[in-house]
This record gives structure tokens, C-alpha cells and sequence, in this order.
């Protein structure tokens, strides 16, 4: 076609042109681009595949466009690994997504299983010259495209099962060399380089193909010798613009030294690597960017930066910390990075705001290199933004010539120690004054003698094309109202066809589900803002006028990051009280659904802190995730170089056993439901034991029969009617217990283990204050009885008399049904942990907690750490830790000393006369040794003999045994390990107790020890944990310590 014919084909003649040639049939099949921006390419897939034909793609007449196909990959040698996955499971571990950007259009490509052939076949339509030539009538030519410097920036990134992203390569494609074929397609393949120290090594290979859309005449095609003489130019023009500012910049930092000769020992940042090793002037790292209507204001832009990942790129080998600074379309492609990251991406938004803002590079108190962003108002106030917590801390100088008083009084709040240079898009200043230290530093940034600046004609220079201008953040494509009525619509479906199943009908009351709006516009409203129970007044009085009299009201909200309406709903059940309202059996039984989808720019987290990696720690990690719908960014602290804490394992002869912890009750309803959701199995258990009663070392009390009938009736004869009445005791008792369980799905907290356990039994506050044989003596139990719970006592808390409740726990042992986790315990530790998402530090012991600000900063041997929220998740003693800043009393509570020694032997039948019939279990009472007790692998199979053989023990003991003391017991001992170490308090009656809060914003787990050590408790005190630190950070009372009158009345 001639320039001519196109002149005179109207827009139908154009668009017909392009369909005869496939070319629009190709795009519509290969594309998902919703009508409007094309730049915002993210329609979930549950749209997508919902979707009976493509959409029509807004093409314009006028406007020229870039079809862009990836048709495959090839040479991604590193993920040789995964094609075995794929060949033996049919899954792989991680994914590949493609980023593109360009001219102010992002993109990015459906997940792709990492391969080393992925089998990449998107494609994405670039419109030309957006923004730049809105006027045009017609397309734009070959001449106005030739001088088009923009390159299309690719962004690889894989993403593994975690949702942990990193950037595989970061690639700019030259495209105009398209310019040249005379049938405007171009087919080629991309090497992609790696990143950072790895920017020469080549990590695959993508095939693209390139097409213009409408196609140009044969008169516009570029020749050969004009494309490369093009770019040639403009290679040769960056080359000059580089050359002469370094030329500039050298001038400049040597006249810098002559004034002080200690300037060059500031951190005065004027060039920086960016992910592919490119060296660039720090100012072109930033641009005003503005959010749209993304964020609102300045504050919630930094609180928006803050939310995003942070991690410390780490290098090979031993080094310095590794210093890359990503551009910030690369930087949002990965959710993460390092402080620098986040503090040119808060410049560039407050820049966007019309704030007077740079990014400061200096140091922190501890010495550490940081940046952050200072704001300078009209007025000289001066503010400092710190980019990864969204705090603000207003500058104060301190003049040298200040009485001693009048620097206390300005004492700094702020975490900074020195400033080098400040710097934003256009200018750069460095450090001029005598001192660096940021507290005696002034802002009057024009002084010469205070600021050094370069000149902004050559920063605007170095600064200009061809660095790509910042993206623009993305907004969901989904329209919330249309996604809230589908998702309700289809949960309603699934809800009625559940109750069909279980034999219920369903009747709608569509009125109360509208009332149900504003309680979940105020939930939202509180995760965003702070500001809680917003419009609760209306709301109650709204269902108190629906609700008849006599009638009640429940409800149960529940926040998700998707909207698969299955998953929503199988989420639902899980939750007891959930489950009760959906199976809600009568005769004017209504149900009503709500649903509001809320819709954020990119993707954000909340972050919460933790010390201790046992279960407790563990487990609150697990409960604080769930708090924030998993979206949390959680850290373990641990000691010792594994995680479990008590939940110890020990190897003998080969096999691994249980050292603490070892079992758990058939009515523990948390570790129960743990184990059946993280897909965990109960161990085998030889239930055909026998055991004996002993005292004074050797003298056998009661010794039993394995066979179940014969040892029942000796357990009838020997304790009589007791054996019913602690029967009763102990379901009676655990009847009540399971109270709490219903208490915190409705996220009530405790901030004393004093109100938690009258939460459960208002008498049970009285156990505390009476010990377990006086209990059991006022029930009517013998002596034979008594003698039973003392061994039971010794076994598993290592005393002879403790408090009545945990008396009462330790004897709801002797029911049937005791389990334990195949494989381990420790093994609800590691998935807690692993769905959690938590990042454990092993090897780090804190010793000391400091206090400024209302910020903690946990000291240990090498590092600090600066947190909010500090929850302790381990035994607490005095001398344990140094405090510093603020006032904690230390718990009370000592542990108590327990030792467990492990032998590999035969049991020494004729040190007690057993007979033939050697117990599994001695229990005794008044001896050097608490209890006996043969053990069974943590992988234990009945079906394999050698372990069915094996003759392992395990005694307890409250000191270590001698070798003629076990020689007694033992003979042939073959092994022999020995563990010792603080697995419980020392109780005693009254019971004295300790808060779980040690102080604002640092909470303790273990104070729930003082009314029972055992797994289950710590998982409980746990959750009591996240909820308070939750409801105390948000400073929302009305979940703490409830009036348990009203409890009913608020479901």
C-alpha cells in the first residue's frame, strides 16, 4: 500500500486491512487487556478464565503500536533441578513471570514453571509514542520512531512456592531495528544477563517476535545505514554527556577534599550500580512520581513504601554488605529490597506531592550505611522519613555553642548518626559543615559554607533520556462492585448446597446482609487508617431493630487476599463458631452473606517480631500471620542452632526419640487441627503396655497385666470407686478447659494468665491456692490414689506436690487415647514456621532489650535489631536478659532443673523381683528416679521388627544419675545420653503469676507456665499473645480481658 491509498482509507478500511492479514485475530487471542489504559495488565486469572471470548482490544486508527510475542525460552541451565521435579511429580517449586515496561505501560505474563526450556508464549501490545503525540491524526511514522530512544525494560523474576520473588535478569530490548524490515516484523533472540556480580553471566535465552501494528509502507522503511547511524548517534551523544560529567564531577570532588581533607571519609554518594552493574548518577535514579488516585496523602505514601519487603542483598563468600541499587520498576517486580530501594521510592512520591524532599545517605547509630528521605517545608522545618517503618522524626539541631542542659533537652529521637549527602532529581548537595553528625547538622542547603552543590545544568544533563522514566505504580483492573456481587453470589450457592447436605433448607434475608456493609467497610477502614470501630454505634443499632425479640444475631467476619469463593468457604469451617452459624438448625432460621472486595496499588505486608523458636514462638508466628491474612513479615530469634526449644529429639542406636514434650491428649483441639491441616500424621503407639506403681527405689506397689480386660480389673481392685471419680474429675475439668477455645475464635485476649483461667472456671482461680492432694483428698480419694497422682506429678512436672490446676492436667495423662506426631513433635514447630512464613535466626541469643521512642532494640552478641513489637516466647529468669530505657519486672517463676538419661540396656527385672513380665512404664514415688519409661522411635512402624526389638529407656530423674545407680536399674547398658535442662516451673501453692505484658508493646508467652507447662498451653498462650500485642498496638480495648457476661450477648 502506498502512503497515498492509506491517506484516503477511512478507520473501517484500516481495521478491515488489519484483520485480513490475522494480525488482530493473533493479538485478541494472545492478549488480556481490559478497555481504557493498556498499561495495566492484571486481570486475575478467575476473571480470565471465566471469560467466554477475548475482549475487543481498543485499538486505535491513529495511533501506531508494537506487537510484542514471547514465543518460548531456552538455556535456562540453572533450573535443570526442575524438569526432574516435573518428570517425577508433575510440579515444580517455582515460576517465572515476565515484567515489561514501557512509556509508561506495565505488563506481565502468566506464571511459568521454571524449566530449562520454559515454555513462555504471551504477548503484549506496546502503544507508541502514548502520551507524547496524542494529536496526531494517523499513525506515527518511521521518522518520528527512528528518534524514539525509549527501550522496552524486561524484568524476569521467579517466584517459588513461598511467594519469595527474585529477579533472574533485568534486560533493556532495543526494538527499532524492527525499523528496517520491509514487512515490519522482526523475529530474534534476547541473551538475558544475570544481576548484581552476576550482570556478564548469561542465564537464558527468550524468543520474541516483533510486529508493528498498522504496518508501514514500503517508502516509510528505514534503511539500514540510517538505523545504525542512529543509534550510533545516540550511543556516542550518552558517551559525551557521561564523559563531561565526570569530568565535571571530578573537578568537583577535588575541590570538595581541599576544604577539609576529612571529607574524604564521608559517605558522599554520587554514582551507584544498578541491578545490571551499569554505573549512573544518583539523581537519575529518582523521578516526581505521582500516584494517581492510589494514595491519598503524603503519609500513607510512606506508610505504602514502608509495607513493601525489605532484604539485604548478600554476596558469595565472605564481603562487605553488597551495594545495588534497583530501578524502581525492577524494585516493584520483586516486592523487596534493600533501604536504598525504598528510600528513592518515597523521595520520588513525596516528590510527586509537591514536597521539597531528598534522599539522605549517611550512617545509623550503630554505624551501619542507611538512607532515608528528608523533607524541608517553606517555613525550614526540617523531617526525616524513615522509608522501612513509615516513622517521621522532626530535626532539632544541636549548636555546638549550647549549654550542656540545652543539648539534653534537644536530644535527638531519631535513629541517624551521620549525613554525607542529600540529593533529589535535579539537585545534589554535599556534606560542607565541620561535623558530619546528623544532630548538629543544619538544612540551609543553599549556604555554601553548610552545603556543597553541584550544578543542576549538568545533573539535567546526565540525568536526560535515555534512562527510562519511573513507572507508574499499578491499580487492580477488577471493578470492586461487580467482583463483591459475583464472589457473593457464588458463596451463597455453595452455602445453601452445603446446608441441602446436611438436610437444611436456606432462606435469604438480603435486607440484613446490606446491613452488614458498614461493619465491613469499618474492618477495612481499621486496617488502614488505625482508627477502629468507626460508625459501630449505627451498625448495632441497625441489627438490634431487625432482630426480633428472642431472637439472636451472630455473625462471623473473615478477611481473604483472594476471591475463590471454595477456598473462602472451606477457610470458613474451620472455625467452630463459623461452622456453627452455617449448620444453624430452626424453625425462622435467616441467613445473610456480605461481601466487600477492596482493591490496593502493587503488594504490601505488615511486619511483627518474636523472640524464641520452640513452640510458643513458633506458634505465635503462626497466629500473628493468620492476624494479618498471612500478609506479615515475621522474625524468630533463636538461641540455639535448630529450632523445637523443649521439643527435643535424642539419637540412640540409630534412631531418634523424644526427649520433651512427649505426648499430647486426644482432647488438645488446637494440636489436633494443626496436625490434620499441615498434613502431619499421629505415631503408632503400642497401646498393649503394662506399668508399675513403685516406692522407696524397689518396692512394687501395683504391678499390671498388658492384656487391657486383666489390667482393668486390677485397676478396679487396686483404687476401687477412685478410679471413676478421677474419671470425672479429669472430664470435668477439661470440659471447662475447652471454654478458651471458643473464647479466642472470637479473638478475646487475657493480659493476665489470672483472667484466662477464670475465662475457662470461675473456681478454677481457686486451684491456684490449694494444692493437688488436697483436692483430691476433699473429692474422697484414697491412699492408693493419692500415691498414683504423686508418681504422676514426679513424672511429668518432677515434684512431689504442685497447685491443683496443674495437678488436674498432669492427671488427665492417665486417659486413653495419648498420642504424638510421627516423625516428631518438633514437626508442628516446623510448620508452624514454614506456613507462617517466618525468617528464623538461628544462633542469635538476645541479651539485651533496649527502650527509646517506643522503639526496642534487641542487642545480641554481634548485631541489633530495631523492632515495635517484641513477644518473648521462652523461660524468662532473672540475670536472663539486661533491660535498658524502661521498667520490667521480671517473672517470678523459677524452672525447675529436670534430667532425662537415656540408655540403651535391659531393664534389671530382679532389682524389683517383676517376674517374667517386665513392665513398659514404672512410675515411683520416695526413689532417687521419677519415672521409667521404654521408648519407641519417632518414626515408629510396627511392621519393622528391629524397632519392635529395640530396648531403649528413658528415665527421669531431678539430678543425674551415677553409673552404680543405674547399674541397679539396668544391666548390659550399651548407651547412654544424658539430657539436662529447665523443662518446667517450680510450682508451689499459692500460685504466684506474672502478666503477659512485661511492659507496652513487649509481651510474654510463658507466663501461662505458671498454670500448666505443656504444648497445647504454649500454642494457646500463643494466640492470647497475638490477639493482645494486636489489640494493644491498634489501642482497641474491647477485646481484653471481656466481661464474660456479655460475651453471648456480643456474637
Amino acid at each position: 500500500m502506498t502512503k497515498a491509498e492509506i491517506d484516503e482509507m477511512t478507520e473501517e478500511d484500516l481495521l478491515r486491512k488489519i484483520e485480513e492479514k490475522g494480525v488482530l485475530d493473533e493479538v485478541m487471542n494472545r492478549l488480556n487487556i481490559e478497555t481504557g489504559d493498556p498499561s495495566i495488565d492484571y486481570l486475575p486469572q478467575k476473571v480470565r478464565n471465566t471469560q467466554t471470548k477475548p475482549k475487543k482490544i481498543p485499538i486505535d486508527p491513529t495511533h501506531r503500536y508494537l506487537y510484542l510475542k514471547i514465543t518460548g525460552g531456552k538455556a535456562f541451565i540453572e533450573h535443570l533441578e526442575n524438569d526432574a521435579a516435573v518428570q517425577t511429580s508433575g510440579r515444580v517449586p517455582s515460576f517465572f513471570i515476565l515484567h515489561i515496561y514501557f512509556q509508561g505501560q506495565r505488563f506481565k505474563s502468566k506464571p511459568t514453571s521454571c524449566t530449562v526450556e520454559p515454555e513462555f508464549n504471551e504477548g503484549f501490545l506496546l502503544e507508541l509514542g502514548k502520551d507524547r503525540y496524542g494529536g496526531n491524526q494517523r499513525p506515527l511514522g518511521s521518522s518520528a520512531l527512528i528518534g524514539m530512544p525509549d527501550q522496552i525494560h524486561m524484568v524476569l523474576i521467579k517466584s517459588d512456592i513461598t511467594g519469595d520473588n527474585t529477579i533472574v535478569s533485568s534486560h533493556f530490548l532495543e526494538w527499532r531495528a524492527i525499523l528496517t524490515r520491509s514487512n515490519c516484523s522482526l523475529v530474534k533472540s534476547i541473551e538475558l544477563l544475570g544481576v548484581g556480580a552476576e550482570n556478564k553471566v548469561t542465564v537464558g535465552i527468550l524468543d520474541i517476535q516483533l510486529e508493528f501494528i498498522p504496518h508501514f509502507s514500503e517508502g516509510q522503511i528505514v534503511d539500514d545505514d540510517i538505523f545504525n547511524g542512529q543509534i550510533s548517534l545516540e550511543k556516542n551523544h550518552a558517551s559525551e554527556k557521561e564523559r563531561l560529567f565526570l569530568i565535571y564531577a571530578k573537578q568537583w570532588w577535588k575541590e570538595y577534599l581541599q576544604i577539609r581533607t576529612l571529607h574524604r571519609e564521608r559517605l558522599v554518594k554520587i554514582f551507584a550500580q544498578d541491578e545490571n552493574g551499569v554505573n549512573r548518577v544518583v539523581c537519575s535514579f529518582i523521578k516526581p512520581l505521582r500516584a494517581s488516585r492510589l494514595l491519598d496523602t503524603p503519609r500513607q505514601a510512606a506508610r505504602f513504601v514502608a509495607l513493601i519487603g525489605y532484604e539485604k542483598l548478600s554476596c558469595v563468600g565472605a564481603g562487605e554488605r553488597v551495594e545495588q541499587w534497583s530501578s524502581i520498576h525492577a524494585f516493584l517486580c520483586r516486592n523487596k529490597g534493600d533501604c536504598e530501594d525504598h528510600a528513592i521510592l518515597l523521595c520520588c512520591l513525596l516528590l510527586g506531592f509537591g514536597l521539597d524532599a531528598y534522599v539522605a545517605v549517611g550512617t545509623k547509630m550503630k554505624g551501619s550505611a542507611h538512607t532515608w528521605v528528608v523533607t524541608i517545608d517553606t517555613y525550614g522545618k526540617v523531617m526525616f522519613w524513615e522509608s522501612l517503618t513509615g516513622q517521621r522524626y522532626q530535626h532539632s539541631p544541636i549548636s555546638l555553642d549550647d549549654l550542656p542542659h540545652e543539648k539534653v533537652e534537644r536530644k535527638q529521637n531519631h535513629p541517624y548518626k551521620t549525613i554525607g549527602c542529600l540529593f533529589n532529581d535535579k539537585k545534589f548537595f554535599a556534606n560542607n559543615q565541620s561535623m558530619d553528625r546528623v544532630d548538629v547538622c543544619k538544612f540551609n542547603l543553599e549556604e555554601e559554607s553548610s552545603w556543597k552543590k553541584m550544578s543542576e545544568e549538568s545533573i539535567e544533563q546526565a540525568t536526560s533520556p535515555p534512562w527510562p522514566v519511573i513507572p507508574p505504580l499499578i491499580s487492580s483492573t477488577i471493578d470492586s462492585a461487580t467482583a463483591s456481587n459475583d464472589l457473593e453470589t457464588e458463596l451463597k450457592i455453595i452455602l445453601a448446597d452445603y446446608r441441602a447436605d446436611k438436610g437444611l433448607s436456606t432462606v435469604w434475608d438480603d435486607h440484613l446482609g446490606y446491613l452488614l456493609t458498614p461493619a465491613l467497610a469499618s474492618y477495612e477502614f481499621e486496617r488502614t487508617t488505625g482508627v477502629g470501630n468507626c460508625g459501630n454505634d449505627e451498625f448495632q443499632d441497625s441489627v438490634r431493630r431487625l432482630v426480633p425479640d428472642g431472637h439472636t444475631f451472630k455473625a462471623y467476619p473473615i478477611q481473604f487476599v483472594h476471591n475463590n469463593a471454595k477456598r473462602a468457604f472451606s477457610a470458613c469451617l474451620k472455625s467452630p463458631v463459623c461452622e456453627e452459624i452455617i449448620t444453624c438448625n430452626g424453625d425462622q432460621v435467616r441467613m445473610a452473606v456480605r461481601v466487600r472486595v477492596f482493591t490496593y496499588p502493587e503488594s504490601a505486608i505488615a511486619a511483627w517480631w518474636i523472640i524464641g523458636g520452640g513452640i510458643g514462638g513458633a506458634s505465635t508466628a503462626f497466629w500473628l500471620s493468620r492476624l494479618y491474612s498471612r500478609r506479615a513479615d515475621i522474625h524468630i530469634y533463636e538461641s540455639t542452632d535448630s529450632i523445637g526449644g523443649r521439643l527435643k529429639t535424642v539419637e540412640i542406636d540409630g534412631h531418634f526419640f523424644e526427649a520433651g514434650g512427649s505426648i499430647i491428649h486426644p482432647r488438645n483441639s488446637y494440636a489436633k487441627q494443626f496436625v490434620k491441616l499441615f498434613g502431619l500424621k499421629q505415631r503408632e503407639s503400642n497401646l498393649d503396655i503394662s506399668f508399675s506403681l513403685v516406692q522407696n527405689d524397689k518396692e512394687v506397689i501395683l504391678h499390671t497385666y498388658r492384656d487391657k480386660i486383666l489390667k482393668l480389673m486390677q485397676m478396679l481392685y487396686f483404687f476401687k470407686l477412685d478410679s471413676i471419680r478421677i474419671q470425672s474429675l479429669v472430664s470435668r475439668m477439661l470440659r471447662d478447659f475447652e471454654n478458651i477455645y471458643d473464647l479466642q475464635t472470637e479473638s478475646f485476649c487475657y493480659s493476665h494468665p489470672n483472667g484466662l483461667l477464670t475465662a475457662m472456671n470461675v473456681e478454677f482461680s481457686k486451684y491456684l491456692n490449694t494444692t493437688l492432694m488436697e483436692l483430691l483428698k476433699s473429692s474422697g480419694m484414697s491412699k492408693n490414689m493419692l500415691d498414683f497422682a504423686n508418681a504422676a506429678l514426679r513424672t511429668n512436672y518432677g515434684q512431689d506436690e504442685t497447685h491443683a490446676f496443674v495437678g488436674s492436667v498432669c492427671m488427665a495423662g492417665i486417659q486413653s487415647g495419648l498420642w504424638a506426631i510421627h516423625n516428631g513433635n518438633k514437626g508442628l514447630v516446623e510448620r508452624f514456621i514454614q506456613v507462617s512464613k517466618a525468617k528464623v535466626h538461628l544462633n542469635t541469643k538476645i541479651m539485651t532489650i533496649k527502650r527509646n521512642n517506643n522503639k526496642f532494640t534487641l542487642v545480641a552478641d554481634k548485631e541489633k535489631f530495631s523492632h515495635d513489637i517484641v513477644i518473648i516466647a521462652a523461660p524468662l529468669e532473672k540475670d536472663m536478659l539486661q533491660t535498658s530505657g524502661f521498667e520490667m519486672e521480671f517473672p517470678s517463676l523459677q524452672m525447675h532443673q529436670t534430667v532425662a538419661t537415656f540408655v540403651n540396656a535391659e531393664l534389671n527385672s530382679s532389682f524389683w523381683e517383676f517376674g517374667e513380665e517386665k513392665p513398659e512404664v514404672i512410675l515411683a514415688i520416695k526413689s532417687f528416679y521419677n519415672s521409667i519409661g521404654k521408648q519407641t522411635p519417632i518414626n515408629y512402624n510396627s511392621d519393622n521388627e528391629q524397632m519392635k526389638n529395640l530396648s531403649v529407656y528413658k528415665i527421669f530423674s531431678n539430678n543425674e544419675l551415677t553409673d552404680n545407680q543405674l547399674n541397679k536399674l539396668f544391666k548390659n547398658i550399651r548407651q547412654k545420653k544424658v539430657i539436662s535442662w529447665k523443662a518446667y516451673p517450680e510450682y508451689s501453692t499459692p500460685q504466684l503469676t506474672n502478666s503477659f505484658i512485661l511492659a507496652d508493646n513487649l509481651y510474654y508467652n510463658n507466663a501461662i507456665e505458671s498454670l500448666a507447662s505443656a504444648i497445647e498451653m504454649s500454642i494457646i498462650s500463643a494466640r492470647n499473645s497475638a490477639i493482645l500485642a494486636y489489640y494493644k498496638w491498634k489501642g482497641d480495648d474491647k477485646k481484653i480481658d471481656p466481661n464474660l457476661n456479655t460475651f453471648h450477648a456480643e456474637l
